[in-house]
């Protein structure tokens, strides 16, 4: 990461105004209708992907510096090997979110648009958050879930998904939001699914008896 580190700002710039250039208006993604709407794949969650994924690195390399300082049982956090092995999966986690960000953002560069695949960038990154604020807490212990009075060597601030300033807790909370807001992961695997795959949609009471 330390080769990557110099670019971050650089990148989660360009990506921020890609993002913001990118985004529709909601009637324009909507056209009137309700179902529609909720199921569009939003085309900033494309412009934006490269923001998250530096967001991740550098929350990512706070984790592995606060698991050299912390100990357990007399011993480094990171020296455990269970501890590596969670470490090891959350980075390559992140490295498919960075192939996958890289994937959208040439599709759009050509003129293309994700579609339904944004369902896919939806859900694996809101999903992924999670996993890794989980593993935050876990590290971290105590630290990772005070808000104010952490000591200075652990006052690990890190910016949320949305790009907010706030202490790892508050990035733990938000990460579980992250599995709503912007259409749930349900939807979004609903999408995936009908979209994407050709499955049957789901049975709803206003499809009953319909041709949809």
């Amino acid at each position: 990461m330390a080769g990557v580190a110099p670019g971050l700002p650089v990148a989660r710039e360009v990506a921020l105004q890609i993002g913001d250039f990118l985004a529709a208006e909601p009637d324009e993604l909507g056209g009137g209708d309700a179902e529609r709407f909720l199921e569009e794949p939003v085309p900033q969650r494309g412009g934006r992907a490269l923001a998250r994924i530096t967001t991740y690195a550098s929350q990512y390399n706070h984790l592995v510096a606060a698991a050299r300082r912390l100990k357990r049982n007399g011993r480094p956090i990171l020296d455990d090997a269970v501890a590596r092995q969670k470490l090891g999966r959350i980075w390559a986690d992140l490295e498919v979110e960075r192939y996958g960000a890289l994937r959208t953002l040439t599709m759009l560069e050509r003129g293309e648009h994700p579609g339904a695949g944004g369902s896919i960038t939806k859900l694996s990154y809101s999903e992924f958050e999670k996993r890794f604020m989980e593993l935050a807490e876990e590290i971290l212990g105590p630290y990772g879930q005070l808000t104010d009075g952490v000591p200075a060597e652990y006052r690990l601030e890190v910016d949320t998904a949305i790009g907010d300033h706030g202490t790892w807790a508050y990035a733990f909370l938000w990460s579980r939001a992250g599995t709503i807001y912007a259409g749930s992961s349900e939807i979004q695997k609903n999408v995936i699914g009908e979209r994407i795959l050709g499955l049957p949609k789901e049975t709803r009471a206003d499809r009953v008896g319909g041709s949809r």
